[in-house]
């Protein structure tokens, strides 16, 4: 397929269909959360074990179509889209029609809204939206056979400018909600090249090309950066550049890998979260790599990236004075606790110590000694009584569906506050279970989140240790470093980046191999 014709098949059928599976997830997300909402009210309502278990059916069934039409989305966009025919595409969109029709004419809806407290049921309109109209909405088809685009399902994004709805996307970007993020771009992309707004159109389809090029997709990439090259001269330049080394990709693969980490980091770039790394991972592309083409984008980011890092770091550093000249030492020590060391060049570590050390040494003990501390000794003597105890060790099968629910509800919590070794504990427990198969695969992805955080921390202590120029404390960083690297591939076997991680121990043993000459 030439780009020409890759550039046609992706206006006219994938963009559509993209819109259409993004509106989808959307429903089904807002059906999952209607269904998690009733099924944390079961005590209020009063509700008996079958009809428990009838909801913990139905709410892993919303959530089974919802992956499933996520599946399909991420298939559409991976490199092999190429191959994929109309007739396959249009044959997988009517499958799960047909089963959007299944659960709309099943019990569920039935069910849902029996149980439903009347203030619950203007929440749940689109419950009882007939079959005939999920039918007509998302497979009418146009003159030429294309499917049409679903209707935007939420009212407040009908009411958003188009610029509105790119912050917002944006934002989404920043708080690690990258696949919503991206369904609102596709969004957008769809409704400017309907509408003919050039502008937006060249912005949603930029975002898209750099966000391909960050998660690797780089074929994909490509043929977006020609059809921007052919949209707007003036991205000319920076398009032609990324055609050019995406075409290398076979000579110049790590260069490019190492750019796409550094993209990423750009887009999602959260100041809270990731503090001064992508600032050292751009240092560090541009030591390893100072012939790339890729070089001046990267000294570009690294300035930009910079400037946010150390504003923040300095509305940081007011924000805890103002509290220490309040006399709010405990919000004070909460604030300096949130923020991770490794985040954070050495100088600047120092004064977040040296602040630490500025409070009350009656605040930090009180910190440091809990109120449990004191009854802490009698501990191991009822955990043995519980061990012996046999009606303590029933096994995962045996639990009772509402904390089976409960476990899995404390795992999604973990994963949204990124506590990622917490969630995968916690998902473990539902092995064996009727939630099995779904704690799986939450557990590769918590896996695989918290690999990435550990890489990234790593790359950090790496980028520190290059520019350590004491050889002791440059040893002493690169160990850590591939401390760090080493439990990645210890802790999460199913991450998926153990390729990269052996990369990057290659890179830090042979810095360590150079360190150890002097």
């Amino acid at each position: 397929m030439s780009s020409e014709e890759q550039a046609a098949y992706s206006k006219q059928v994938l963009e559509p269909a993209l819109a259409t599976i993004s509106g989808r997830i959307t429903a089904y997300e807002q059906r999952l959360r209607d269904w998690q909402d009733l099924g944390s009210r079961q005590e209020s309502l009063n509700l008996t074990p079958d009809e428990i278990k009838q909801i913990v059916s139905c709410r892993n069934r919303v959530a089974d179509l919802q992956d499933a039409y996520k599946g399909l989305q991420e298939r559409l966009l991976q490199e092999q889209l190429p191959k994929l025919s109309r007739e396959q595409l249009f044959s997988s969109l009517q499958d799960f029609k047909e089963k959007d029709i299944a659960y709309l004419e099943g019990d569920c809806p039935k069910l849902f809204n029996s149980l439903s407290s009347p203030a619950a049921s203007s929440k749940t309109a689109q419950e009882q939206v007939s079959p005939s109209a999920v039918s007509q909405q998302e497979s009418k088809p146009q003159d030429d056979g294309q499917p049409v685009q679903e209707e935007v399902t939420s009212a407040a994004q009908q009411e958003l400018s188009g610029s509105s709805l790119r912050k917002q996307g944006i934002e989404l970007l920043k708080t690690g909600h990258e696949q919503e993020a991206r369904s609102i771009f596709v969004n957008l992309l769809t409704s400017a090249r309907r509408d003919g707004d050039r502008q937006l159109e060249i912005s949603a389809l930029q975002m898209l090309a750099d966000l391909d090029f960050g998660h690797q997709e780089y074929a994909s990439a490509r043929r977006k950066y020609v059809e921007l090259r052919q949209l707007e001269s003036s991205l000319a330049d920076r398009a032609g550049k990324y055609i050019a080394a995406l075409e290398a990709v076979g000579t110049r693969r790590d260069e490019l890998d190492a750019y796409a980490a550094l993209l990423l980091g750009c887009l999602t770039y959260n100041p809270d979260k990731a503090g001064f790394t992508v600032v050292q991972q751009a240092s560090e592309f541009i030591h390893l790599f100072p012939d790339s083409p890729l070089l001046t984008d990267a000294e570009d980011w690294s300035r930009k990236i910079e400037k946010e890092a150390e504003e923040w770091f300095s509305s940081l550093i007011s924000e805890i004075d103002r509290l220490l000249v309040a006399q709010k030492n405990d919000e004070a020590l909460k604030r300096l606790e949130q923020i991770p060391l490794d985040i954070l060049p050495l100088d600047k570590q120092d004064i977040l110590r040296q602040k630490r050390a500025a409070l009350p040494l009656t605040t930090e003990s009180v910190q440091a000694t809990p109120p449990a501390a004191a009854s802490a000794a009698p501990v191991p003597e009822r955990n043995e009584t519980v061990q012996s105890n046999p009606v303590q060790q029933a096994s995962p099968l045996s639990d009772p569906v509402s904390v089976l629910q409960e476990t899995w509800d404390k795992g999604m919590a973990a994963m949204q506050s990124e506590d990622y070794d917490q969630a995968i504990e916690l998902f473990s427990k539902l092995r064996g279970t009727e939630f099995a198969t779904k704690a799986e695969g939450k557990i590769e992805e918590a896996e695989r989140l918290a690999g990435e955080n550990v890489r990234k921390k790593a790359a950090g202590l790496f980028q520190q240790a290059l520019n350590a120029a004491d050889p002791a404390a440059k040893k002493e960083l690169l160990l850590s470093s591939k401390s760090l690297l080493e439990n990645i591939l210890r802790k999460y076997p199913r991450a998926g980046i153990e390729a990269k991680v052996k990369k990057n121990l290659s890179s830090v043993d042979r810095e360590l191999a150079a360190v150890s000459k002097y």
